[in-house]
C-alpha cells in the first residue's frame, strides 16, 4: 500500500450569468502553497478552494478531502458536492 498526498487548489470564477465555472485544479508542494495561491486567486477577483487529498493511487481508495481553506465568496451548494 503507498498513501500519497496532494495539496490542490480548485480554482473558480463566476460566468456572466452568475454561475461558478469550475477550472483546472493545480497542485501545490505544501499546505502553505496551496493556501498562498488561494489567497493569489481571490486578490484577483476568483474564488478558489485549497484542500488535501490522501490515498492510494495503486487500489483507488481516498480519504475524503480536508478543506484547508476557501477563499472568495463561493456558494454553500458548490461545496457540498
Amino acid at each position: 500500500m503507498t498513501v500519497a498526498t496532494w495539496f490542490v487548489v480548485q480554482p473558480y470564477e463566476r460566468s456572466k450569468k452568475g454561475r461558478m465555472i469550475q477550472r483546472d485544479a493545480r497542485e501545490w508542494q505544501s499546505a502553505e502553497a496551496a493556501c498562498r495561491e488561494g489567497l493569489r486567486v481571490a486578490a484577483q477577483g476568483g474564488v478558489a478552494v485549497a484542500f488535501i487529498r490522501t490515498g492510494d493511487p495503486e487500489t483507488g481508495e481516498f480519504a475524503e478531502a480536508v478543506i484547508l481553506g476557501v477563499y472568495g465568496a463561493l456558494p454553500d451548494e458548490v461545496l457540498a458536492v
